[in-house]
C-alpha cells in the first residue's frame, strides 16, 4: 500500500544527521535538535513545483506524522511550510 498526499501536501522523510558537540560528543536523537532537512517521497497534485527526491528545509512544527510502517518515519507537510530547497550546482 502506498501513501499519496492530497492537495498541496508533500510526503517527506527526515534525513539522518549526526550531531556532535564542540568537544566531539555525539548527541542522541532525544537530545539533538530536530532535523529540518527532509527528502520528498511523494507529491500532491497541487504541489507541482516539487518532485520526488528534492531535499528541502521545512518549518519544525509543520510536519504531521504519517506512517505506513512503524519502523519508517514519514511525514506530511503543506507546501506553504517549505522554507528552502537544496539546489545542486
Amino acid at each position: 500500500m502506498a501513501i499519496q498526499p492530497l492537495g498541496t501536501r508533500l510526503l517527506v522523510e527526515p534525513l539522518k544527521e549526526e550531531f556532535k558537540t564542540k568537544s566531539g560528543l555525539v548527541l542522541g536523537d532525544t537530545v539533538a535538535p530536530q532535523s529540518l532537512r527532509v527528502e520528498v517521497k511523494a507529491v500532491g497534485p497541487e504541489a507541482d513545483e516539487f518532485k520526488v527526491g528534492d531535499i528541502i528545509f521545512v518549518s519544525q512544527y509543520a510536519p504531521t506524522d504519517c506512517r505506513e510502517n512503524p519502523t519508517e518515519k514519514t511525514l506530511t507537510i503543506p507546501k506553504e511550510d517549505v522554507i528552502a530547497r537544496v539546489v545542486k550546482e
